[in-house]
Order: C-alpha cells, then sequence, then structure tokens
C-alpha cells in the first residue's frame, strides 16, 4: 500500500528556517582579521628618469565567529602601509605608495604593515628619445679647413633629463669633408662631440647626426674661399 505524506506549506518552511537562525540583532558579532600581504605589481620598470607609477598592497582576510548580517557587516580592517626603497638613488617612494625614477639602475621596494611585509623589484633604465644640438651649428669656415668649434648634441629621455653611455654617429653628407671621431659615445651629461673638416667645396655643407633607433638631425656650416 503506498503512503501519502501531507505536504508540507512553504511559508512554513521559510519561517522554521529564520527561526532555526535566531534573530541578527542577536548574533555574535563576528570578527574580521588580515592574514596577508602582498604588493603588486611585483616588478616596475621606468623608463626615464621622473617617471612615476604607483604601488599598492593588497589584504587577505578570514572571517571569524559570529553571523554574517548583510544589513551590519563588519569592518574590514586595512593596516597602514610603510613604504622604503633600498636605494634612493635608483629610486624613491612616497607614504602612498607612489615610485619616482632617480637614476639607471634598481632595487627593491618594501612594504611594511603590521607584521605582514612583502617586497617589490624596481629597475629604471632610461631609454634615450631626443637628440638635439647644443653648439657647433652654422659655423662658418675656409674651405677645407677643421671649424674653429666641435659639433655637439645632447641625448636626454622623455623627462630631459640626460642619458649617458648612448653611441652617436656623425655622417658627413657628399661633399661635406670628414669628421673625427666618426662615432662618440655621451658622457654623464648627454654630451658627444666631434671635430668636423670641412669639404673643398664652397657653399652649405652638412653632417647627418643619429643614434641607434633615434631621431636624425643635420647640422650645417658655410664653406668660403
Amino acid at each position: 500500500m503506498r503512503m501519502f505524506r501531507p505536504a508540507v506549506p512553504a511559508a512554513f518552511l521559510s519561517a522554521l528556517a529564520i527561526a532555526g537562525c535566531g534573530d541578527p540583532s542577536e548574533w555574535a558579532a563576528p570578527e574580521v582579521v588580515v592574514t596577508g600581504m602582498s604588493v603588486s605589481p611585483r616588478f616596475l620598470s621606468l623608463g626615464y628618469v621622473g617617471e612615476t607609477a604607483r604601488v599598492r598592497a593588497q589584504f587577505r582576510h578570514q572571517l571569524l565567529g559570529g553571523g554574517y548580517d548583510p544589513a551590519n557587516p563588519p569592518d574590514i580592517p586595512r593596516p597602514e602601509v610603510t613604504w622604503s626603497s633600498s636605494d634612493t638613488l635608483v629610486f624613491t617612494v612616497d607614504g602612498t605608495g607612489l615610485v619616482t625614477a632617480v637614476a639607471n639602475g634598481s632595487a627593491e621596494l618594501f612594504a611594511f604593515a603590521d607584521r605582514f611585509s612583502d617586497t617589490a623589484f624596481v629597475m629604471v633604465e632610461q631609454i634615450p628619445r631626443i637628440l638635439e644640438v647644443v653648439s657647433g651649428s652654422d659655423q662658418q669656415g675656409r674651405a677645407g679647413s677643421t671649424l674653429e668649434s666641435p659639433v655637439v648634441v645632447r641625448v636626454t629621455d622623455w623627462g630631459g633629463a640626460a642619458v649617458p653611455g648612448v653611441s652617436v654617429s656623425f655622417a658627413p653628407e657628399e661633399g661635406a669633408g670628414s669628421v673625427d671621431p666618426e662615432t662618440a659615445a655621451t658622457d654623464a651629461g648627454g654630451l658627444a662631440s666631434t671635430e668636423w673638416t670641412l669639404g673643398d667645396g664652397v657653399g652649405e655643407q652638412s653632417i647627418r647626426v643619429e643614434f641607434d633607433r633615434g631621431p636624425a638631425i643635420w647640422v650645417t656650416a658655410g664653406a668660403g674661399s
């Protein structure tokens, strides 16, 4: 013989569930604790002096005890973070995690909050972007002679800071004589120079100046008889 059970009203089950959970106002307040911290991003690459980037601390949390009342969520602790650089000659970092490039090199960034800590790696490697003439352009000299002043150029990054160690080439146009040296590395001030001996022809002469994957500029001089 088949046995039939009376249907239980859904409203009753709902009331029973609420009664079993108790009054949210009587729940013990849960506690949220910090269980870990990590720095993001873990690696920063900065391409010019003065470039900035921000790092952030991300916290992991755990809910302990009590019941969770969506109407009254517990406070989420966020400890104060202290930031520091292992080498302030390479980069600095302020109290908000803003990193500023100072000079080429690499160093570690440290973050401390309560008993937690983490690190990130910061590299500053200037990318040469701008080439400009400092002096030696538009000189006048006798054809076939060496100009009185050398041609001096400067290489800088996007921030306008000098970039040392960049190989700069000087190439006379056809009939524009010769230069010495033909290639020079920029010094600490981003400067490179060459001596220019004019060609034998009379009139305007020019040399092409450039660095690898960078812009080219022309320096001119007037050759007289």
